[in-house]
């Protein structure tokens, strides 16, 4: 997988008239689960508020409840926004639908160490 994106990343440079730079191969993430310092989720509604994901090339959000992406801080501070959206009456989530709602996505943020 690794060599495909720097295949990907060496072709694209290419087309841009980048081939001439030295550009070392990708190292993999030393942690499968975790890594990811910064994620997304959209709001909607569907039997009560829910946070979820866009399929590529879907408007249906998919739920969620857990994300194996981002490290156990970000999903503490997930659980904890979603607990607090289903327990206030006045935070409704967006419906592109009617118009209606305020709440369009929440971002979570992390620091990750690097290099051990």
């Amino acid at each position: 997988f690794l060599k495909a994106k720097h295949d990907l990343l060496l072709r694209r440079m290419k087309e841009y008239g980048l081939e001439g730079v030295d550009v070392s191969p990708p190292v993999p993430s030393p942690q499968p689960l975790g890594f990811h310092s910064r994620t997304e989720f959209r709001f909607f509604l569907r039997g009560g508020a829910q946070m979820g994901l866009h399929p590529a090339g879907s408007p249906v959000p998919i739920a969620i409840s857990q994300c194996h992406l981002h490290p156990a801080a970000s999903q503490r501070a997930f659980d904890a926004t979603l607990a607090a959206v289903r327990g206030e009456a006045g935070a409704v989530p967006f419906d592109e639908r009617t118009g209606k709602g305020w709440l369009c996505s929440a971002i979570f943020r992390a620091a990750l160490r690097l290099g051990g």
